[in-house]
């Protein structure tokens, strides 16, 4: 991996300084088009990440100038997207312009469907299934179904949903509500993403949890609420602070 940046960095050197007149993006499908049938019909089930959600990744724009660090990072932030499985930069001269220079951003999608399930004593049976790039958006939802083996009966859903970059603003928001037969959740929380060493982080997150615990022979309900704000500056400066209570009801 390590090779792999220096080599980029070296690609790149060479228009440091340079202003960026282009940017193109080119994006490959998940599996080789002319792989087998279950990678081709895979591609067709697949939906393709939107342009303007990786444009909305990028770290710079058409106008700026080269900065060698700043592509690399902006790199490793692509391929740290779930629904990226790949991305590569491409630096070419502007044919109009030999002051300037085209990047082209090629990514490969991943596949970001997955199905998950878990079974509990008593018959309590969860199953879920989730997309990490839900209508090509970049954000997930999940879905988490709770039922009975014994009598089929319903014990409830369970929803989340993840944007990583909320309007280009690399703030990053979730939530997450629902309930199983015995605990139920709200969770919120939006936050800064860190980014670069001179960035800062900044969020607040709220939880409010019901849960039974089980001791022995004895159920016992439990309720928490949270609230907590954080912020940190570059590598030095940390604050953070939060405040909750636990309430104990039979």
């Amino acid at each position: 991996a390590n090779g792999r940046v220096l080599d980029e960095s070296r690609q790149f050197e060479r228009y440091s300084g340079r202003r960026i007149g282009e940017v193109v993006i080119a994006q490959d499908p998940v599996f080789t088009p002319d792989g087998n049938w279950l990678e081709r019909t895979g591609n067709k089930l697949h939906v393709m990440t939107r342009e303007r959600v990786l444009r909305r990744d990028l770290l710079f724009e058409p106008g700026d100038t080269i900065a060698v660090e700043l592509l690399v990072r902006n790199l490793q932030l692509l391929r740290s997207r779930a629904y990226i499985s790949d991305a590569t930069m491409e630096l070419t001269p502007d044919s109009l312009d030999s002051t300037r220079v085209v990047v082209t951003l090629r990514s490969r999608d991943s596949w970001t469907i997955s199905a998950d399930a878990a079974l509990h004593g008593e018959g309590r049976t969860m199953i879920s299934l989730s997309d990490a790039n839900i209508f090509g958006s970049g954000n997930r939802l999940s879905v988490a179904t709770n039922f009975s083996r014994n009598d089929f009966g319903y014990g409830g859903n369970v929803v989340s949903y993840d944007i990583p970059n909320f309007l280009g603003s690399f703030y990053k928001a979730n939530f997450s509500a629902g309930r199983d037969f015995y605990n139920s959740e709200l969770r919120i929380g939006v936050g800064k993403e860190f980014i670069l060493p001179t960035d800062y982080e900044l969020g607040i997150a709220y939880n409010n949890v019901k849960a039974v615990a089980d001791f022995g022979a004895v159920l016992t309900d439990f309720q928490t609420r949270s609230a907590s704000v954080y912020a940190r500056h570059g590598w030095r400066r940390n604050l953070e602070y939060g405040a909750g209570d636990r309430q104990r009801f039979d």
